[in-house]
């Protein structure tokens, strides 16, 4: 238990990075006070986790949960979209947390119109990338050779680094587009 708490404190601290990051992107001094942003990244770490968690249960098990499912209720209807679902939600439930990163994080609230294009990319580079990732690493890379078992935790550290990067590219983008105006956000009276 000891472990999960270091491992949420210390993965928070990386996140109050994305938070500064992101308002340096916008353009917004930090006004929030030290306790905000500490429960703030904490309750992102926490959402964040649960989401990659969902995704490798949606996207890694899902066929193995479908046919259990499968051997207990032969008539289970629309199999085949439930294939379909078990890809879709998962990355749907990405695009909504990236999308409420995107909106909340910065000391700035940003609209929901504005956050969408960088919430789009990250979300399409994300799972890209991570394809790519699993594919190179199957296929070429040999962490354990050099670095033994921790390898896995090599290569972990790697993608969790390049993940970083792509969500601060979305949140560039959206800096980008509300600078020219080309995402307005609405006029509130």
């Amino acid at each position: 238990s000891f472990s999960i708490v270091f491992a949420i404190y210390y993965a928070s601290g990386g996140f109050r990075s994305f938070m500064e990051a992101s308002n340096r992107a916008m353009g917004v001094p930090e006004n929030r006070n030290i306790v905000k942003r500490f429960l703030l990244s904490v309750f992102c770490v926490i959402l964040l986790a649960l989401a990659i968690v969902l995704a490798l249960l949606g996207i890694v098990f899902g066929q193995q949960i479908i046919n259990l499912m499968n051997q207990y209720a032969w008539f289970l209807p629309m199999r085949e979209v439930l294939q379909i679902l078990r890809i879709v939600i998962p990355e749907f439930i990405i695009f909504l947390l990236i999308l409420a990163f995107y909106m909340f994080v910065p000391a700035r609230k940003v609209c929901f119109r504005c956050a969408i294009p960088g919430a789009a990319f990250t979300t399409m580079a994300w799972i890209v990338f991570t394809m790519l990732f699993q594919f190179y690493v199957n296929n070429y890379a040999n962490y354990s050779r050099f670095y033994g078992s921790l390898g896995t935790v090599v290569v972990l550290m790697l993608w969790l680094l390049l993940t970083s990067v792509i969500m601060l590219v979305g949140m560039e983008i959206n800096a980008m587009l509300m600078k020219l105006t080309i995402v307005k956000a609405p006029d509130r009276k």
